[in-house]
């Protein structure tokens, strides 16, 4: 138990040290990285892509929002891990927690292809031909699956939960 108690306050630690190294480093990357490395990055032809001071703006922009659900995933794991050290295991707040992760998970794969989709315009725009790319890898048939199986622990845990109630209030 003590192990899993010491494992449990790491991850706690290194979850809150994420949460706010993720929008330092997200602003550091537009602010500071070379443009080609930036348009590296981007799913569409390099001879098309600029990298100005307009496009790392809208680019810097358009990045709050994937920046913005990993944090508030960031949050939910503070939260989750914050229960677990206080002993709260099998809770009503962590099966909202496991539902929301997993529905974060779910929204991920759909918002990566709104994101590549803008991003690979916005670094276009300049070019004689505007590209919009939308990819799909497998990576993302993974994560869905792991969102369904969260989702199915999430429902697991409240209906252990409701059971372990239930039986507390039997006599």
């Amino acid at each position: 138990m003590k192990n899993t108690q010491r494992l449990v306050k790491i991850m706690y630690w290194m979850f809150q040290l994420l949460f706010w190294l993720v929008p330092i480093s997200a602003a550091l990357y537009w602010t500071l990285t070379p443009g080609e490395l930036i348009a590296s990055n981007i799913e569409a032809p390099r001879h098309f892509i600029t990298v100005d001071h307009t496009t790392r703006l809208l680019g810097g922009l358009i990045n709050i929002v994937p920046t913005a659900v990993v944090m508030y995933s960031l949050s939910l794991l503070i939260r989750l891990f914050a229960n677990y050290q206080r002993q709260q295991i099998f809770t009503d707040e962590n099966t909202v927690i496991y539902r929301r992760l997993s529905y974060l998970l779910l929204g991920w794969v759909f918002l990566s292809y709104l994101y590549n989709a803008v991003m690979s315009y916005i670094f276009t725009y300049q070019a004689p031909y505007h590209i919009v790319s939308v990819i799909f890898k497998s990576s993302d048939i993974k994560t869905l699956v792991a969102a369904g199986i969260c989702i199915v622990i999430a429902n697991v845990v409240q209906e252990g939960h409701r059971l372990a109630l239930e039986q507390e209030l039997t006599i």
